[in-house]
């Protein structure tokens, strides 16, 4: 067993166990201006997605996938004479908002956001914020806000969670490998990886308390036509667990843009435990490097 990684010892697409090596090198430093250098989105982006569900693909609302400016953050870069170092290093910022429109309110509605901190030399996540905000009829409305902030020195994560509608607090401590990715954050990876069709790319994402791997395996080159325009893209098929909402029950396929200058993510569709759910780029607003 190494110490430098992950066990081996269970199956791949499952939880992977978490072995903290003795040591970690240095967070490197990194300029502002190098934050978004190198991957083909930047800070200003927006893609707004139409959300549908079910067999039918009944249009229930719509997504937003924001880009922010770079942001310096402070996180533990390195232990010295047992203590841990604490500086401010730059970050990407990725969000999400999605919400139900009016429209579809009498059978359910949500409100959910989320963001990352993302750490621009390896995609690790350094803080990730999500917010829930469900209501559906006859039921209780469900409201539900999570922090968590990243030690990847020491290979842990703390977690507060606000169960209003419970009005429960919830602490936790748990294992995350070094450099894992969120799950926001490996939608922007997998935006800057080069895909060749039958040749499987696979890194490791934390949700829900777990480390994941997460595999690509690139299926076809194909044309896809959204409201936001007609795409050379490359399908790909997931496999992974994308946490509570979206643990995975089958198989998630997603297109990405090819010959465009952002790569960006043209479609997803899957089957999650709350049902079938469909992505579509509806606009696309490019960003700044």
């Amino acid at each position: 067993m190494s110490q430098k990684g992950i066990s081996n010892t269970k199956q791949d697409n499952f939880e992977q166990e978490v072995i903290c090596p003795g040591k970690v090198a240095e967070a490197p430093q990194w300029s502002r201006s190098k934050t978004y250098q190198g991957v083909p989105y930047g800070y200003g982006e927006e893609a707004r997605y139409e959300l549908k569900y079910g067999s039918v693909r009944v249009h229930v609302g719509y997504g937003f996938m924001r880009v922010g400016k770079p942001l310096k953050y402070k996180i533990p870069v390195a232990k010295k004479n047992g203590q841990l170092v604490y500086e401010k290093r730059w970050h990407r910022v990725f969000s999400v908002e999605a919400y139900t429109g009016d429209w579809y309110k009498a059978i359910f509605q949500a409100h959910d956001k989320l963001q990352a901190f993302s750490r621009p030399w390896d995609g690790g996540i350094s803080k990730f914020y999500i917010s829930e905000d469900h209501d559906k009829p006859f039921e209780v409305r469900s409201r539900r806000e999570k922090w968590l902030e990243f030690d990847h020195v020491n290979c842990s994560v703390k977690t507060v969670e606000e169960v209003k509608h419970k009005n429960k607090r919830k602490e936790g401590n748990y294992d995350v490998f070094p450099g894992a990715v969120d799950a926001l954050g490996a939608a922007y990876k997998l935006r800057s990886l080069d895909f060749k069709v039958g040749e499987k790319q696979k890194f490791v994402v934390y949700t829900s308390e777990k480390n994941w791997w997460l595999e690509a395996m690139p299926l076809a080159e194909e044309k896809v036509q959204v409201k936001a325009g007609t795409f050379d893209a490359v399908k790909v098929n997931l496999i992974t667990s994308a946490g509570q909402q979206f643990e995975q029950k089958g198989t998630v396929t997603m297109w990405l843009a090819t010959n465009h200058p952002n790569k960006p993510l043209i479609k997803i569709e899957g089957e999650a435990k709350f049902g079938s759910f469909y992505l579509e780029l509806d606009q696309f607003t490019p960003g700044k490097n």
